[in-house]
């Protein structure tokens, strides 16, 4: 009787083990690989010729979101965001092979039809999270463009009093990316509820 609670906990601690050791590895090398990332991109950008910063798309305000946005991006997709698909592929591996050795019959049924859908559902959420990191990102760099070529000419707005216009038309690029940002969160929940329930109707399917 003791014997399968004993082996839950000791499976629960190397679970624990495992888990702490691959993130804290992960984070470590994380920050040491964005650090070097943003040192070396801000090196890159004080090192171009004059004439790349005459560009519309090169103004302060859109490099200077590049250089906060584009080194977190990368944080993100070496830190536990890669460790974790690489853990699921190692316990997706492990768990079709305990299946085909305790029951081939109902392995291959929900191979061939529950985990299609969950890699089609998984595959559809990650492609419509990476469409909605372009469009905050362009969401940012344009107000952040806007922003600083207006801080860039305060003496001209100060002069010709054009605070509150310029504060207003600021506000108003800023309400309709949240318009649009809104409009796409709406998809997007529907997407990632989907997503994250479809793994609850495969396990019914097996169960039945």
């Amino acid at each position: 009787m003791l014997f399968f609670p004993g082996m839950f906990r000791k499976l629960r601690i190397c679970c624990m083990c495992k888990y702490s050791s691959i993130l804290c590895c992960s984070d470590i090398r994380v920050q040491y690989v964005s650090t070097t990332y943003r040192q070396q991109y801000f090196e890159s950008i004080l090192h171009k010729p004059i004439s790349f910063y005459d560009a519309e798309d090169h103004s302060a305000g859109t490099l200077t979101s590049r250089l906060s946005t584009d080194p977190t991006q990368l944080q993100e997709l070496l830190g536990p965001n890669m460790s974790m698909p690489l853990i699921s592929v190692f316990n997706v591996i492990g768990c079709v092979a305990i299946s085909f050795a305790y029951g081939w019959k109902l392995t291959l049924v929900t191979m061939f039809s529950a985990l299609p859908l969950i890699f089609v559902a998984g595959f559809v959420r990650v492609r419509y999270e990476i469409q909605f990191e372009k469009l905050n990102a362009l969401v940012f760099a344009k107000s952040s463009q806007f922003a600083a070529e207006a801080i860039g000419a305060f003496r001209t707005v100060t002069s010709l009093t054009l605070e509150d216009t310029i504060t207003d038309r600021y506000a108003k690029l800023l309400q309709g990316h949240v318009m649009d940002a809104f409009k796409k969160a709406r998809l997007a929940t529907l997407i990632f509820a989907a997503s994250d329930s479809i793994d609850l109707l495969c396990m019914a399917l097996a169960f039945w």
